[in-house]
């Protein structure tokens, strides 16, 4: 009787864990192959592909390829109101005239930090770029009393992801490799690159002071509302508006 029961549950255990035979075996025995296993989620089956960190870092990675837009560029508060489009005639203002007046520009972008071409400014010797500069050496050290603030400018353009600064005049140094397009939402932001080489790039905040008209990037805004003291300085985003 024992035999017997030591029996049944060798029986019980070879049925309950099934051998998965390979395709060879079962092209030997005369059967079609096993259908192909997937692992990624498909109807019908429960398996779920859970990616590799090599896979995954490569999903995660911006595209390489390059997109190209056109527009112009808006002034807006951050509680949305539209103050003007960044002026043709001066980088720094808006502008009060019509239309032919905004500056037209061009990004190129792979989703990382890209350069702004100006377009529509007929007469320059060379192509012009929307840059910022700063009295030399170029440090941005946002909160500081006099090197808080970088000034918008054309100039020519500076090596694409070198952060490499160009003298504008022997008294101040520029960058213009320093913006980066959210497609998602149109928002320029910008990011700074001191002249000490480091990885660390420093983020600069659009403002603009209304009574002086001046559009300018800061560290500090608390900072800069301070230093324009009776006048109407406030924080604002630019925005991309494709044409």
């Amino acid at each position: 009787m024992q035999v017997i029961a030591v029996l049944f549950l060798l029986l019980v255990g070879v049925v309950a864990s099934p051998v998965r035979e390979t395709n060879g075996e079962r092209l030997a025995r005369g059967l079609p192959p096993l259908p192909p296993t997937f692992r990624r989620l498909h109807p019908g089956r429960e398996e779920a592909y859970t990616p590799t960190p090599a896979s995954a870092a490569v999903r995660a990675a911006p595209s390489s390829t390059p997109a190209t837009y056109a527009g112009r560029i808006l002034v807006r508060s951050l509680d949305n109101l539209s103050l003007g489009f960044v002026s043709s005639s001066n980088v720094a203002s808006l502008n009060g005239l019509g239309s032919e007046y905004d500056l037209q520009v061009k990004i190129t972008t792979t989703g990382g930090l890209t350069d702004i071409a100006a377009t529509n400014i007929e007469d320059a010797a060379v192509p012009v770029f929307l840059g910022a500069t700063i009295a030399a050496p170029g440090t941005f050290i946002p909160g500081s009393e006099d090197s808080n603030e970088l000034s918008l400018t054309l100039v020519p353009q500076s090596s694409v992801y070198a952060r490499a600064l160009k003298r504008l005049e022997s008294t101040s140094v520029y960058e213009t490799t320093i913006w980066k397009l959210d497609p998602a939402t149109n928002l320029l932001s910008v990011q700074w690159a001191n002249p000490d080489a480091s990885s660390t790039l420093v983020e600069a905040v659009p403002a603009y002071v209304v009574e002086k008209n001046i559009t300018s990037l800061v560290g500090d805004i608390q900072n800069f509302v301070s230093q324009n003291s009776g006048y109407t300085a406030q924080a604002v985003n630019f925005v991309f508006v494709p044409n």
